[in-house]
């Protein structure tokens, strides 16, 4: 579901809170939100923290994505919020499978400014290796 204004090769996508679309983005202003606020130092820290989220995870990560999407919605104004928590889970993963090249479009080669590597098979091989 892609409602107006939302730009999938931004990343963006849609979640309705209290019956309003909000769109969420992963900037990298975001990540850094997320890293900070759940005490991570960097990608490999916020996978393991996030193998079992507390409700607090979700909310925080919620902020973070609707900031970069262009809302200030901070995590206490969002505990009054209503919002389906399947809906809002599945959307945050959405968030990251598209800014990290792993949703739609992201091997299609439609994704302007996206890299494109071939892997070769062989460890540490890729661009630039001898």
């Amino acid at each position: 579901m892609m409602t107006s204004g939302m730009n999938r090769y931004r990343g963006d996508v849609p979640l309705e809170i209290d019956g309003e679309v909000h769109t969420l983005r992963l900037t990298l202003g975001a990540l850094a939100q997320i890293e900070t606020a759940l005490g991570t130092d960097d990608l490999a820290g916020l996978t393991a923290r996030l193998a079992n989220p507390s409700a607090r995870d979700l909310l925080v990560i919620l902020s973070a994505l609707l900031g970069g999407g262009g809302h200030d919605l901070p995590v206490d104004t969002l505990k009054s919020k209503t919002f389906d928590l399947k809906a809002a889970t599945a959307t945050i993963a959405r968030a990251f499978a598209l800014a990290l090249g792993a949703g739609e479009g992201a091997d299609d080669g439609e994704r302007p400014g996206k890299p494109q590597f071939q892997n070769t098979g062989a460890a540490g091989a890729g661009p630039g290796s001898a």
